[in-house]
């Protein structure tokens, strides 16, 4: 079988891709245990590769300064040791051991604080170091807080990063594995590129139906939320979460300060798709028939609850209206009294590139103005 440069197989798009079909992040475990294992054979490309992997890992570790990547002799690849997805065992020059933790990831996030619990498990059976170097590997798009992985002590590694290592083998001849991966990473980089540009090119063209067409994807809906609510507060993209509908269906929320809501209310914006198209809201949240709230609010009958929910709601209707009102007296503002939990305080349809604009420009002092009105209540 001819072999190719990873240029040379990123070209020829008639090749089949092994990691169109290998998605899972098994496969991806898989994939780094075998370039890693490399280390450990000399005189070859793969070899140099691991390397600059290792000392890419070690860089950006809290060991940059302490460890040479080159004293790193052998490595040891280990899966789902504990559930950890890679363990690397780096043997140095001096016999001691620096653990590596890698918790990959293709399209999932981290969950049940597993990366705290991998970092404990390690820090308590290997010992030659006061810390494993951690990383988050991710290929797919990250909606996880960089500065929130660091708090757990993880490296964040994404796609660009790989990337930049592959891309000095680009020339080299190199095992069609690699070749495959490097074009996966390729495309997958590509596509992310395009869909985060897609507001903007909506906007350039004036056609909301550029924008509309992605938001069937669920980082699609959370770059335009970024778009959208990025001025409201310092680290704005911190209160964004996400999440699908029974069907399916992506949504994503962000959360403002309730600090000035009344009650035990709580209030985000949702972008989200109803039968008249995608809308962006602003919702109130009570659970007020659960024992946590109505030890909260001092009251046992879900009725009186409820009806106290539905006079807060009309108060938070009122300041939206103003708040929206006093910047814009013509924009259109739908209410929808569907949900027990949660209610609609004001819905924009993302229908136009006009309200699109004008949200861009102007929710955060709607949303700023909306908690001064209501605190004021």
């Amino acid at each position: 079988m001819k072999t190719y440069s990873p240029k040379e197989r990123l070209n020829d798009l008639d090749l089949p891709n092994l990691f169109n079909y290998a998605t899972k992040e098994l496969s991806q475990d898989a994939f780094l245990c075998w370039a890693l294992e490399w280390r450990n054979i000399r005189g070859h490309q793969m070899c140099e590769f691991a390397y600059l992997l290792l000392e890419s890992f070690v860089k950006e570790s809290v060991y940059k300064n302490q460890i040479d990547p080159l004293d790193i002799e052998k490595v040891e690849l280990i899966k789902q040791y504990k559930n950890i997805d890679v363990l690397v065992l780096a043997k140095l020059r001096n016999g001691s051991i620096l653990p590596i933790i890698i918790e990959d990831k293709t399209d999932t996030s981290e969950h049940d604080n597993q990366l705290d619990r991998y970092r404990e498990i390690i820090i308590e059976e290997y010992t030659d170091f006061p810390e494993p170097i951690c990383i988050y590997y991710k290929t797919g798009y990250i909606f996880e807080s960089y500065s929130e992985m660091e708090k757990h002590h993880y490296i964040v590694y994404d796609k660009l990063k790989i990337l930049n290592i592959m891309k000095i083998f680009e020339d080299y001849e190199m095992p069609l594995l690699f070749c495959d991966y490097y074009a996966h990473l390729v495309t997958k980089q590509k596509y992310e590129n395009h869909i985060s540009f897609v507001y903007d090119r909506a906007v350039q063209c004036g056609n909301i139906s550029i924008l509309i067409e992605t938001l069937n994807i669920d980082f699609a809906q959370w770059e335009l939320m970024k778009k959208l609510t990025s001025n409201i507060e310092t680290n704005a993209e911190n209160n964004i979460r996400k999440g699908n509908n029974p069907n399916g269906n992506p949504w994503t929320l962000y959360d403002i300060d309730d600090r000035y809501l009344k009650g035990n209310d709580e209030a985000f914006y949702r972008v989200g798709r109803n039968k008249e198209g995608y809308y962006l809201s602003l919702r109130q949240y009570p659970k007020y028939d659960t024992a946590e709230f109505m030890k909260k609010e001092g009251i046992n009958d879900k009725e009186i609850l409820f009806q106290d929910k539905m006079k807060r709601l009309d108060i938070y209707r009122e300041c939206f209206e103003k708040s929206v009102r006093e910047l814009n007296k013509d924009i259109t503002i739908y209410t929808s009294n569907r949900g027990a939990y949660e209610s609609e305080i004001g819905c924009f349809r993302l229908d136009s590139i006009d309200t699109l604009v004008w949200l861009e420009n102007n929710l955060a002092a709607v949303t700023n103005r909306f908690l001064q009105l209501v605190k004021q209540r």
